[in-house]
């Protein structure tokens, strides 16, 4: 088996920009009653971050009112959008037992879990959650049919923050270390797993460069 492919542009391939196989998606924000698209034609997105783990925001030993429980965050997304808040948005770290600087002592949500809870709690605030895409296993189908379906129970509302993770210690929480992520020139870190999919390039006008890199679930251009 070989290790993960990295598909360059299909100009630096010298090959035409129409002879990549192209299945034509729609943003949220092409849809005018979608509530991205509502939220888009106001000049300013007020957004509240949620406090889902022991210290909150910061380190700080000093003294706070902030708590990391359920039904905590839920509150203050329900009070966030009676005050007419955009979006409510919640990060995600993995610590190792017992946390760190004895503020974040591992006490903490689920960012994907616990807002997807509150979808089914709120009406027309959006919103977003973190996840590590590196730290598998996460098979880009099932990750794409769990959004689709949170985004249908909450009718428009849900978002993903896509991230990779950087710090060493939480690839090690997941016995993964962090010499096992290689970095390519100008490329998003991808894991060197034989089980991971190619990425290629697909038509994307939105963009400068007219391109633009997306996962396919089997390596056949099926997006």
């Amino acid at each position: 088996m070989t290790d993960t492919l990295l598909a360059a542009a299909p100009q630096a391939l010298g090959q035409a920009p129409d002879a990549t196989p192209f299945v034509p998606v729609r943003s949220p924000a092409d849809f005018p009653a979608s509530p991205v698209a509502r939220a888009l034609e106001q000049p300013l997105l007020l957004g509240l971050f949620l406090p889902i783990q022991a210290g909150g925001w910061s380190a700080s030993t000093l003294p706070r009112t902030t708590d990391w429980n359920f039904d905590y965050n839920l509150a203050l997304v329900q009070r966030a959008e009676s005050l007419g808040f955009d979006l409510a948005f919640a990060l995600s770290q993995w610590l190792p037992k017992g946390g760190y600087g004895g503020v974040f002592n591992g006490e903490a949500l689920d960012s994907f879990m616990s807002l997807a809870a509150m979808t089914a709690c709120t009406e027309k605030i959006i919103l977003v959650a973190t996840s590590h895409v590196l730290y598998g296993p996460w098979h880009p189908l099932h990750f794409a049919k769990f959004c689709a379906t949170l985004d249908h129970i909450s009718k428009g509302r849900w978002g993903i923050n896509v991230v990779t993770g950087h710090r060493a210690i939480e690839h090690e929480v997941l016995s993964q270390p962090l010499a096992a992520i290689h970095f390519a020139p100008g490329a998003t870190p991808i894991p060197s797993d034989p089980a991971m999919v190619p990425i290629v390039w697909v038509p994307c006008p939105a963009l400068s460069h007219g391109w633009l890199p997306a996962q396919v679930c089997d390596g056949s251009n099926q997006l």
